[in-house]
């Protein structure tokens, strides 16, 4: 009877001894595992689990980055309205004539890229000459540069014949008629180095823009491509199917500040190509530059 009474207390003490066990190996298991998450400066994320990023925000407000971002990135919405949107440009004009600048010498014409020639340095200089005809009040000092031809064509050396032939052959062979017209451009660099002036020439009501530094006159070969002489266009001459061929550029004595001259040839048909200041923004042109020696 005293060791029936003695067992049911062993065993009771045996199961409160168990479960004590159990319980610390579980403490002890769980207290393993806190110690290990909580290394943060050396821990790495398991790559394969689903574990969130850090997506704390000054703000409070959070983007999730899409779907396609494999990064797992996550941005804040403030962050995300900072993204720059590139304008769309329009693409740049693209050449469909060709245009040259040309030096004739007799029977061939040459392509430029530059032009240098002896410019008169004082007004003492017999390069000179003394205008006494364009003006009626008053005399200027006057040097003729040279004539320079326009013709649609990139030929380094073109055989001529004549203005009705040999130019008309090459613009028409563009498609080209009386709707098309040659205008000119005209940047002036000075010696100084200040800002270069622009001017744009169509007509000869525009050859007298810049004759502080030169006077321009404008020419209609090919109306006259059988006269042995003939004078520049002016504006009693200048009608819808005249062409402007050619250019001669005569300098002032403002040429004392000009470092050079950029002498653009363009082909154009309307007024949308030009600018709001009146300069010509297509490709259809040619430039060279034209300096002293």
């Amino acid at each position: 009877m005293k060791y029936a009474k003695i067992i049911p207390i062993l065993t009771v003490a045996a199961v409160f001894a168990a479960v004590a066990i159990i319980m610390s190996s579980v403490m002890s298991d769980h207290g393993e595992r806190m110690e290990t998450a909580g290394s943060g400066a050396d821990a790495v994320p398991d790559t394969e689990s689903d574990a969130m990023p850090d997506v704390s925000s000054s703000d409070g407000v959070i983007t999730e980055a899409s779907a396609s971002d494999t990064s797992g990135a996550y941005v804040t919405a403030a962050e995300s309205s900072d993204v720059t949107t590139i304008p769309e440009t329009e693409p740049a004009p693209v050449q469909t004539i060709p245009v040259g600048i040309y030096k004739k010498d007799g029977k061939t014409c040459r392509l430029l890229t530059e032009y240098k020639s002896i410019w008169p340095e004082s007004d003492r200089d017999k390069l000179w000459k003394l205008d006494t005809w364009t003006y009626k009040d008053r005399e200027n000092l006057i040097c003729d540069i040279d004539y320079f031809a326009v013709f649609t064509s990139e030929e380094e050396k073109i055989d001529f014949s004549y203005w009705d032939k040999t130019w008309v052959d090459r613009w028409e062979s563009c498609g080209l008629d009386d709707s098309y017209k040659i205008g000119f451009e005209l940047e002036i660099v000075k010696k100084s180095g200040g800002p270069s002036e622009r001017i744009t020439v169509l007509s000869p009501s525009d050859t007298f823009k810049a004759e502080k530094y030169f006077e321009l006159y404008l020419y209609d070969c090919v109306a006259h491509a059988h006269d042995s002489w003939y004078s520049h266009i002016t504006e009693k001459t200048n009608y819808d199917d005249t062409k402007n061929v050619m250019i001669k550029i005569t300098l002032r004595d403002g040429c004392y500040d000009v470092e050079s001259i950029l002498l653009t040839a363009f082909v154009y048909s309307g007024a949308d190509e030009f600018d709001a200041d009146g300069f010509y923004i297509g490709a259809n042109k040619y430039t060279i530059t034209v300096s002293r020696e």
